[in-house]
């Protein structure tokens, strides 16, 4: 309402709920991104992520682009550029934030992004907020008082404590990992792992009585009851 019901011009309601969309999608991208990035480089997921992004617009121009003039792509050469090396910077400081500092961290701070736009706004393109518009800028910074300082504490990742159901397929998998990934310094065990032949894997795997194929991270239902069997069981009461 702040931003449709009291400017001077009338917004377009397709921006806006494509704004508004955007917000969604960015603060699942905070938010599951924290876990992918518990073993998985800021500078990787930064390149997975811009990658996938120049794809999905290309296609979307070569889809519904028009053409444009010689004159016109090269006059947009360099501001495309530019664009292009301060959103790479953006995302990768952006995931790197998420690595050191967690989602909720990273997802406080990017308030600041709208501070940013709107400094830069004023003082690049002349745009001015309406007084109501202030005030709702003054309430989503406002909101940032309600966080509570437990809020802020940063907490370990527990892949355990997601997959809780399915823990031995979990654990298997970490060494199968490891002993075709591993290295020396992440591993202090790889010379008994590269002993271990394909058989000798496999029988680990029936021993642990552990599942092949992916791992369900979100374990809905029946999958994410923790099941015993009676020779756990037993195993726990020996």
């Amino acid at each position: 309402m702040i931003l449709t019901g009291f400017g001077e011009r009338r917004a377009d309601f397709l921006g806006v709920g494509l704004m508004m969309g955007s917000a969604v999608l960015f603060a699942g991208t905070l938010v599951l991104s924290q876990y992918v990035l518990y073993e998985v480089p800021a500078q990787t997921m930064a390149l997975y992520a811009l990658t996938t992004m120049a794809v999905i617009v290309s296609m979307v121009w070569l889809a519904v682009g028009t053409g444009i003039s010689a004159e016109t792509a090269g006059a947009a050469v360099a501001p495309i550029i530019i664009l292009g090396i301060t959103t790479a910077l953006g995302r990768l400081a952006m995931y790197a934030g998420v690595k050191f500092l967690g989602g909720m961290q990273t997802a406080i701070m990017a308030v600041l992004e709208i501070a940013v736009a709107l400094v830069l706004s004023a003082l690049v393109l002349g745009e001015r907020l309406t007084p109501a518009q202030w005030g709702g800028v003054a309430l989503l910074f406002a909101s940032l008082l309600l966080i509570r300082q437990r809020d802020l504490v940063a907490r370990a990742y527990n892949p355990g404590a997601m997959i809780l159901a399915n823990m031995a397929t979990e654990q298997f998998q970490r060494i199968a990992f490891h002993k075709a990934f591993g290295t020396v310094e992440t591993n202090p065990d790889l010379a008994i792992l590269q002993d271990i032949s394909p058989e000798e894997l496999h029988a680990i795997q029936q021993m642990m009585g552990a599942e092949s194929g992916a791992i369900d991270p979100f374990p809905i239902g029946k999958s994410a009851a923790l099941q015993v069997t009676t020779t756990e069981v037993e195993g726990v009461i020996r």
